[in-house]
């Protein structure tokens, strides 16, 4: 099996496109939420993982601050805060209870069975969700998608990227 790029645009009004489209959604009002919480409680954060588990990136003074409500191992170079402590049961009150968990993973998986051992992209611009496969393709693309030319997905990137 050799690697391939195959770059790709969902077919308008699709399963899949909806199923983006809802998860890009999602993610707004989980970092919408994510970020008034983190302002709330005075986080410095620059960086957070989403999920149900409170996991963000905290200064020296915030580390020794929740020392006792964090464990020790890092996840992406974020603390992660144990599932009993403060934070946590404030976070899931004020975030994760307000957030439609299905919505907010609906899309996550759409590579799995397409291809192994890759990377994948995909993004929308002007009313169109474009994808990016490299890697193992094991399967051909499932209907909702049509493969569309290398040169005119980099293309829209340039385009992107010049604005």
């Amino acid at each position: 099996m050799e690697r391939k790029e195959i770059a790709f645009k969902l077919k308008h009004r699709s399963e899949m496109e909806k199923n983006y489209l809802t998860q890009q959604e999602e993610q707004q009002k989980f970092h919408d939420m994510a970020t008034a919480f983190f302002n709330k409680y005075d986080f410095t954060q620059n960086h957070y993982i989403i999920g149900r588990r409170l996991r963000v990136e905290l200064s020296d003074e915030e580390s020794s601050c929740y020392a006792n409500q964090i464990i020790k191992v890092k996840t992406q170079g974020c603390s992660q805060f144990k599932l009993k402590s403060k934070m946590q049961k404030l976070w899931e009150v004020e975030v994760i209870e307000k957030i439609n968990e299905r919505n907010l993973y609906c899309n996550s998986f759409w590579h799995c069975g397409i291809m192994e051992h890759g990377r994948y992209a995909m993004w929308e611009y002007g009313g169109t969700v474009y994808g990016y496969l490299c890697g193992y393709i094991v399967e051909s693309l499932p209907d909702d998608m049509e493969q569309i030319k290398l040169s005119e997905y980099y293309k829209m990137i340039e385009k992107i990227e010049g604005l």
